[in-house]
């Protein structure tokens, strides 16, 4: 009766921790930046989350790299934000104007299903500008 008591209590031990390691993943888009034809509006690339994350899977980190206008704007303002999945408002913004390539766990512990924009306005400056660099968002999640 012992053994099979220490056997049952090493089997549900190992299960425990196998439970605690969850798997991980990432996605990441790159677009074409938008084009801007009136200074101090807002500009945005949407970022559609792939069908193949997982349904009950969180955000852990989330990285971007965004290019600047090249138009003489005396102003480039730029946002990262978070829509909930069925939803088209977004729930969280992050002002990265002065970390144009970085990565945050502001996001951490959100459904993944959710979508991101990278939001940008410009102040000063001619217009319209058609941009040639590409802005880049990246998840990382677990599930």
């Amino acid at each position: 009766m012992k053994r099979f008591t220490k056997i049952a209590v090493g089997f549900l031990a190992l299960t425990a921790a196998q439970m605690s390691f969850a798997a991980t993943s990432n996605w990441s888009q790159t677009i074409r930046a938008p084009n801007v034809y009136v200074g101090g509006t807002t500009n945005s690339n949407f970022f559609s989350t792939p069908v193949s994350v997982p349904t009950r899977a969180t955000i852990t980190t989330v990285s971007w790299n965004i290019g600047l206008y090249a138009n003489g704007a005396t102003n480039q303002n730029f946002n990262v934000c978070y829509t909930p999945r069925y939803s088209s408002n977004p729930s969280q913004c992050l002002d990265v104007s002065g970390n144009l390539n970085g990565s945050t766990s502001a996001f951490s512990g959100q459904d993944a299903k959710g979508s991101f924009r990278i939001s940008g306005i410009l102040s000063g400056g001619t217009y319209p500008v058609y941009p040639s660099h590409y802005n880049t968002i990246r998840v990382d999640y677990q599930y």
